[in-house]
């Protein structure tokens, strides 16, 4: 039988995807997957076909001030799954992340060259790169937020997205899964402001503009498509 085990399953992201697919969630007390030797002795992966990697520090300005840690976490990790998947001939499927790319064109396209504007970028895109060296992979990139609705007082006006709600993604790229696809996959909602995408879920939020600090580092339109027939 096939077996699935998710790293990052405690996260939002990951509780959704758990929610939907059947798979074992190791914690990062029982697999420290910056650890190699730890996680190659776990046998929690045996018999494992398939591993979902979306574990990861996803904090953009934290990664801005320790760049180290981000890279530690991030990019150590992956490697090491890879190497793992690598040995054992497991499929690994790698939750990337949006901010591979810069904001500069009017759509990102599965192909479309990798240009991260921030260190948390280039961490997942330096991860995608390791992920492809692999034989059975799938790269998805789904943006999302974090919450099934819009939690804050007010939404950037200012900045473009494909973002969907994180209950939305997670049955998406459950999907996608069990299609069993293989390469890179964008999973993407409609082309709107993150005002527009919070007004969906709560019709009181206030108009704010992107801080400077955040405008420094996050890309500020991002419209992935999967297909040239798709998107605006």
């Amino acid at each position: 039988m096939d077996k699935t085990v998710i790293f990052g399953g405690s996260g939002n992201l990951g509780l959704h995807i758990i929610k939907n697919l059947a798979c074992e969630s190791p914690s990062h007390s029982e697999i420290d997957i910056t650890n190699y030797s730890e996680l190659s002795s776990s046998s929690i992966l045996d018999n494992a076909t398939t591993i979902i990697h979306a574990a990861g520090y996803i904090d953009y300005e934290g990664c801005e001030k320790d760049p180290q840690k981000c890279l530690d976490v991030n990019v150590i990790g992956t490697y090491n799954l890879v190497k793992l998947c690598r040995a054992r001939s497991i499929k690994l499927v790698y939750i990337s992340s949006d901010n591979v790319f810069d904001g500069l064109s009017k759509k990102y396209f599965p192909g479309s060259p990798l240009c991260p504007k921030n260190v948390y970028g280039l961490s997942k895109a330096s991860s995608e790169f390791m992920v492809r060296t692999l034989n059975n992979y799938l790269v998805i990139r789904a943006p999302f937020l974090r919450t099934e609705k819009f939690i804050y007082e007010n939404a950037f006006v200012d900045q473009f997205t494909v973002r969907q709600y994180v209950d939305k993604a997670a049955k998406d790229i459950v999907e996608c899964i069990g299609k069993n696809l293989s390469g890179i996959k964008h999973i993407s909602g409609k082309y709107q402001s993150v005002y527009d995408l919070a007004k969906q879920t709560k019709s009181t939020v206030g108009k704010a503009k992107t801080p400077k600090a955040l405008k420094d580092i996050l890309p500020m339109e991002l419209n992935l498509v999967d297909s040239p027939n798709k998107g605006i």
